[in-house]
C-alpha cells in the first residue's frame, strides 16, 4: 500500500511525504539564490570567478582559433578542414585525462596547450607560412579539449542550488567575450601574430589560474552551499597518485 499523502485533495495537498520532505531546503542560505549569493561566500566566489574566467578563454580560443582560418593564407577550406578534424582526437583523449588526472590538471593542462602555442607567433618573422596552420591546429585542440573537461568540472564544483545559475553564468559571460571575436580577428590583416597574442595572453592567464579550485574527482560532491564552503583540496596533486 502506497503512504498517505501529506494532507487531502480538498486542502491542496498532493505530494508524498518522502518526496514534499526531499523538497525542503537542506539549509536556510539555499532558500533563494541569485548572482549575488555567489559573492556573499568565499570559495564559491573563487570559483565562480576562476571557472567564468577559464570558460571564456577557452570559448575565446576555440571559436576565436576557427574564425582565423581566414587570416592563415593558402587554401581557407583547407585550414577549416583541419582545424575540425584535430577536434577528433581532442575529446576523447580529454575524457580519458579527466579521469586519470583529474579535472583540474587537465583543465590546466589543456588551457595552458593553447595559450602556449598562441604565444609562439611573437617569436617568430611576420610572415609565418605554413606555422600559422600548426600553431592553430594545436591550440584548437586544447581549447577543444578543454572545452570537454570545463563543462563536467563546473557542474561538479558547484553545489546543488546554484549549479545552474553558475553555469549559466559561465556561458553567458563567455558568450559576451565571443562576440568580440570577429574584430580580434580582424586585426590579423595587419599582423598574423596579432590575434594569436590575443588569444594566447589570455589563455595563460586563465590557465595559472586553473589549479586553485578543488579537485572533484572520485569525491563526494557538495549538495549545500556550506558543503561548498568546506569542500577542500584533497591531499595528492594527482587523484592516480593516491
Amino acid at each position: 500500500m502506497p503512504p498517505q499523502l501529506s494532507s487531502s485533495p480538498s486542502d491542496g495537498g498532493s505530494k508524498w511525504p518522502e518526496i514534499a520532505e526531499k523538497d525542503k531546503p537542506q539549509n536556510e542560505n539555499d532558500r533563494e539564490v541569485s548572482v549575488i549569493t555567489f559573492f556573499k561566500y568565499p570559495q564559491l566566489r573563487k570559483k565562480l570567478l576562476i571557472v567564468t574566467l577559464n570558460w571564456s578563454a577557452i570559448a575565446v580560443a576555440y571559436f576565436g582559433l576557427t574564425l582565423n582560418a581566414t587570416n592563415l593564407g593558402k587554401n581557407d577550406f583547407l585550414n577549416f578542414f583541419l582545424l575540425s578534424a584535430v577536434e577528433l582526437p581532442a575529446f576523447p583523449l580529454a575524457l580519458l585525462l579527466m579521469e586519470k588526472i583529474g579535472r583540474r590538471w587537465s583543465t590546466t593542462i589543456f588551457v595552458l596547450l593553447t595559450g602556449t602555442a598562441c604565444l609562439i607567433p611573437s617569436f617568430l618573422a611576420k610572415d609565418m607560412g605554413s606555422s600559422a596552420i600548426v600553431i592553430s591546429m594545436i591550440g584548437k585542440f586544447g581549447s577543444a579539449a578543454a572545452f570537454t573537461v570545463i563543462y563536467q568540472q563546473a557542474a561538479e564544483l558547484y553545489p546543488t542550488p546554484v549549479r545552474a545559475l553558475g553555469m549559466g553564468i559561465g556561458s553567458v559571460v563567455s558568450s559576451v567575450a565571443v562576440i568580440c571575436m570577429p574584430y580580434v580577428c580582424y586585426l590579423g590583416i595587419y599582423n598574423k601574430a596579432i590575434p594569436f597574442l590575443i588569444i594566447g595572453a589570455l589563455c595563460v592567464s586563465a590557465g595559472l589560474t586553473a589549479p586553485l579550485v578543488p579537485e572533484t574527482v572520485r569525491k563526494t560532491l557538495p549538495q549545500t552551499i556550506k558543503d561548498s564552503e568546506e569542500f577542500e583540496f584533497g591531499r595528492g596533486c594527482f587523484p592516480c597518485c593516491g
